[in-house]
């Protein structure tokens, strides 16, 4: 359940995901006859140090060990009374720590004082997949040297370290091979593999660095493919093509987690990564591309905690993508007035390769209410086919779970849960969280009927109104399908909890970059998008966190951007690059989603810290606030705002401002596209001028460089054109034009 991999929002992954639609009932504006009532939620798991005992105890064989996260209060915790039953602490940061022990006594762990759970402890994982425009878009070629600028030296992420967690890593790619051949990676943690015991410190997984690093080529290889694409956009450095990364001198470091124990091991690879940059004093920015809904999204889930933990120190960077679900419908937000009680349904995530010959239905809601309240709710069952429907019994956050899972089977009576229909619901409920002290209660229904629709009737106790806050736990919609008493859901926070959250995360957005590609074997392929080049890509997601914060802080291309292919990922129909079709090695392909952001962003600031090393997490996301661009496209939304955050990613503007080199004043970037050099060049007169076609800044500044970027003059243009010298010698140069001293365009002249 906990993996939601929607921050690559690639259709070629897409296709793989033998996902299909809720039923459609479309048509229906009114339900039909009901059908009885069902019970849930009369069997509470009973958290007592006796049933914890008697679990551990008799645990069984070689039981399966399992990785969880918890709050603990540093006053009454006891690690010695955690280690009596069997569990250890893999890392502690401040009052957050990730723990390890066998599955039989996972549920009865509060048991233990001073320790809380945060998280339910059940779960089908749901695998829902979720470069060279791209530098001339965020200008980083002014900052790489491969475009001149005013910089007084080039900047390509040298001595920093940029780290990612993801899927897997495809480290002898070419893209990262220095010029002896030897990976760019200096450590892969793959904390999936067990296959032989090298741990390097760590009590799961295993690590890989310098020698044995370069002689395993297969390393951390196996998985979703994924981070071998973010990993090139962030630093790629193969520069015999024209797709190399943003910052491509970086060193890499890498983490390949386990889809089901993402936030744990989130937190774990941030406290390994940091630790590793540490250790060779150098500074570090991680990028995570992870799409993950569960959560309260105000900041203080445990691995925001975390997050904002590791981020306190200078140096130390995470960046995170909002996500792709800006055009979904996956949040809900509802006001009550008291006695009020609105439903919606969920739709389901059904994946038919499972439990054959029927598919495997999932869907469910974590949901979150306000402080000092109490909520309640009423499950429904309806057969889409027939609209007849059972209804619960009310449960409400005043019962404390977790619940024993109730399974409810059909028989030949029954009109809405037939015979040979199973459904299991899985329930969590506190009325405090000791997260924010909100009531919360997590729902998740499993069907082998994919015809079964399952819905939710919200209301509040105690003659109270209140607001819910609910996200589908399987990124699908809330719906109404016009039926009396539903609601449809809304795409408002429809940020990722991981990456989108943390009060001290730099969070991205996405937008338009590429819209037509030519195939490596030489077909063309158009989006359809070319008019809309700059806009906001539509699933881009939303914020504000419930704390009412605006997300993202920055945007950045996302879509069509070229980066390095895994070996072992199929074709799909998006490589551009292929250079021997006898070996699948050195392949170029597209991604397009918030997650390609994510490193764009990552690799942006590893040149920022190269610049200054000592920049804090708050230091950096300022920089990139205020030099942030804004253009056609951004005019008519909020700036700042919960669409384009402060704006697009301008990495020559941040660089510059830590330079001190120009002012921060921004210009739209729309000019880009709307100004031209015309030169003259008649007897005794060299004459530029400009056009242009919209309304533009004062202050105009001509900068000439030679060809190998040396700056030869530097000139205010009056409105009518300016004289270039006759003593200049004939040949090429590179005219650069500023707008009150921010660079507008760059374009070749010839002087005669």
């Amino acid at each position: 359940m906990r993996k939601k991999r929607c921050a690559l929002f690639c259709s070629f992954f897409i296709s793989l995901c033998l996902f299909l639609a809720a039923p459609n009932i479309s048509q229906a504006k009114a339900l039909g006859g009901f059908q009885g009532g069902f019970e849930i939620c009369r069997r509470t798991i009973a958290v007592t140090k006796e049933n914890l005992n008697q679990a551990y105890l008799h645990k069984k064989i070689q039981e399966k060990q399992v990785r969880l996260c918890a709050l603990i209060d540093t006053k009454t915790f006891s690690e010695a009374q955690l280690q009596q039953f069997g569990w250890n602490i893999i890392y502690r940061i401040g009052d957050v720590v990730t723990l390890q022990g066998d599955r039989e006594s996972a549920s009865y762990l509060e048991a233990v004082d001073g320790l809380y759970l945060t998280e339910p402890r059940w779960g089908i994982p749901i695998r829902s997949m979720c470069m060279d425009s791209a530098r001339k878009l965020t200008r980083v070629n002014y900052v790489l040297g491969t475009v001149p600028s005013s910089l007084k030296q080039t900047y390509t992420g040298k001595n920093v370290l940029i780290g990612l967690i993801d899927t897997e890593f495809d480290i002898h790619h070419p893209d990262f091979l220095d010029a002896q051949g030897k990976t760019r990676f200096i450590a892969l943690w793959d904390q999936v593999d067990s296959t032989t015991m090298l741990r390097n410190g760590t009590s799961y997984g295993k690590i890989k660095s310098g020698t044995l690093l370069n002689a395993d080529t297969s390393f951390g290889l196996q998985g979703e493919f994924h981070g071998t694409l973010m990993a090139s956009y962030a630093a790629g450095s193969d520069r015999t093509t024209p797709y190399f990364g943003m910052a491509p001198d970086a060193m890499i470091i890498g983490v390949k987690y386990d889809d089901n124990y993402v936030s744990t091991d989130v937190i774990n690879g941030l406290n390994w990564i940091f630790h590793v940059a540490d250790s060779l004093k150098v500074p570090c920015v991680v990028s995570l591309s992870i799409g993950e809904a569960v959560g309260p999204h105000d900041g203080t889930s445990l691995t925001d905690q975390a997050i904002d933990a590791v981020s306190a120190k200078a140096g130390h960077v995470v960046v995170g993508a909002i996500g792709n679900d800006g055009a979904n419908r996956e949040h809900i937000g509802l006001s009550l007035a008291a006695g009020q009680k609105i439903n919606t349904w969920m739709e389901a995530v059904v994946d038919s390769l499972q439990n054959p010959p029927r598919a495997q239905a999932v869907s469910g809601a974590d949901i979150w209410g306000d402080s000092n309240k109490v909520f309640s709710a009423n499950l429904y069952i309806l057969d889409g086919k027939s609209m007849k429907y059972k209804l619960s019994n009310t449960i409400s956050t005043q019962e404390k779970g977790p619940f024993i899972p109730d399974t409810i089977k059909g028989n030949a009576t029954d009109s809405v849960v037939k015979q040979g229909d199973t459904l299991i619901f899985y329930t969590y409920m506190e009325s405090k969280s000791p997260l924010n002290n909100k009531p919360h209660m997590q729902i998740e229904a499993v069907s082998n009927n994919p015809d079964l629709v399952i819905g939710i009737s919200f209301s509040f106790l105690n003659n109270a109104g209140g607001t819910i806050n609910a996200w589908s736990i399987v990124k699908r919609d809330f719906f109404s399908d016009s039926i009396a008493g539903f609601q449809e859901g809304d795409n408002i926070s429809s940020l990722n909890e991981i990456g989108g959250t943390a009060k001290k995360i730099i969070t991205v957005g996405g937008y338009i970059s590429k819209s037509q590609i030519i195939r490596w074997d030489g077909t063309f392929f158009d989006k359809g998008v070319q008019n809309d080049l700059g806009q906001l890509s539509v699933f881009s997601g939303k914020g504000p966190t419930i704390d009412g914060r605006i997300k993202p802080e920055i945007t950045a291309p996302a879509e069509f951007v070229v980066g390095a292919m895994s070996r072992l990922a199929a074709d799909f129909g998006r490589t551009v690059i292929w250079p021997d079709t006898h070996s699948t090695n050195g392949r170029y392909c597209t991604g397009t989603g918030t997650s390609v952001s994510s490193p764009i962003v990552s690799g942006g600031i590893a040149l920022m810290l190269q610049a200054d090393s000592a920049l804090t997490a708050d230091q950096v996301k300022q920089i990139l606030q205020t030099t942030a661009l804004t253009d056609q496209n951004t005019n008519g939304f909020q700036i700042p705002g919960n669409n384009w955050g402060w704006g697009k990613l301008d990495a020559y503007g941040a660089v510059a401002k830590i330079l001190g080199d120009i002012p921060t004043k921004n210009i739209p970037s729309a000019l880009n596209n709307s100004i031209g050099i015309v030169m003259l060049s008649a007897g005794q007169r060299r004459l530029l001028s400009l056009k242009y076609h919209l309304t533009m800044p004062e202050n105009f500044r001509l900068e000439l460089f030679s060809l190998n970027g040396h700056r030869i003059l530097s000139k205010p243009i009056p409105a009518l054109g300016i004289d270039l010298p006759l003593s200049l010698a004939k040949g090429v140069y590179i005219a650069r034009i500023l707008g009150d001293e921010k660079p507008l365009i760059s374009q070749k002249i010839a002087l005669w």
